[in-house]
C-alpha cells in the first residue's frame, strides 16, 4: 500500500518532536538540582504518568470509526459520572490541604509547578503524537483501503448494469 510523502513526513515529524521532547523531558527530570534523589524518582513518574494520560486522551480524541466513537463516549460518560461525584468531593480537601501549605511556603510552590509541568508537557507530547497517528497517517491507508475497494466495486457494478441494459434492449 502506498502512502504519500506528506504523511510520512508528518508521522516522522510527529515521532522526532515527541521523543526529543520527551528525551530531554527525562534528561531534565533526572538531573533536576535538588539535594532528594527521590524527588527526581518522583519528576520522571510525573513524566511517564503523564505520557499515559495523554495517550489515553489521544485515543479518546481521534477514533478510528463509528463503533469505537461510540464505544468511547460510554467511557467518558461513565468517566464523567465518577469524576464529578466521588473524585470532586474526595479531592476537594486534599485541594484545601494542600492550597494552604502552598500559601506560605515558596519552595512548595516551585516543586508543585515542576511536578505539574513535568505531568501536562509530557501528556501533551504523548497525546499530539498518537492523534497525529492515529488520524493522519493510519486514518491515509485506511481511507486508500476503502478508495481501493470502492474503485474495485465500481466496475462489477457498472458491467452488471450494462448486463441489464442489453437485456433490457433484447
Amino acid at each position: 500500500m502506498k502512502t504519500s510523502k506528506k504523511d510520512r513526513s508528518d508521522l516522522i515529524v510527529a515521532l522526532l518532536a515527541t521523543a526529543i521532547g520527551l528525551g530531554l523531558l527525562m534528561i531534565m527530570a533526572f538531573t533536576w538540582p535538588t539535594d532528594l534523589l527521590v524527588e527526581r524518582y518522583i519528576l520522571f513518574l510525573n513524566g511517564l504518568f503523564g505520557s499515559g494520560i495523554g495517550w489515553l486522551i489521544g485515543i479518546l480524541i481521534s477514533p478510528y470509526s463509528n463503533n469505537e466513537k461510540s464505544s468511547f463516549k460510554t467511557y467518558i460518560t461513565a468517566a464523567q459520572g465518577f469524576i464529578t461525584g466521588f473524585l470532586v468531593s474526595k479531592i476537594d480537601k486534599v485541594f484545601e490541604l494542600v492550597i494552604q501549605d502552598l500559601t506560605n511556603n515558596a519552595a512548595a510552590q516551585q516543586t508543585i509547578l515542576v511536578r505539574v509541568s513535568f505531568f501536562v508537557t509530557s501528556g501533551t507530547f504523548v497525546a499530539i503524537f498518537t492523534y497525529i497517528t492515529r488520524n493522519y497517517w493510519d486514518g491515509f491507508e485506511k481511507s486508500e483501503t476503502s478508495k481501493t475497494t470502492q474503485l474495485q466495486e465500481e466496475p462489477s457494478t457498472s458491467l452488471s448494469e450494462k448486463n441489464n441494459e442489453n437485456h433490457n434492449d433484447n
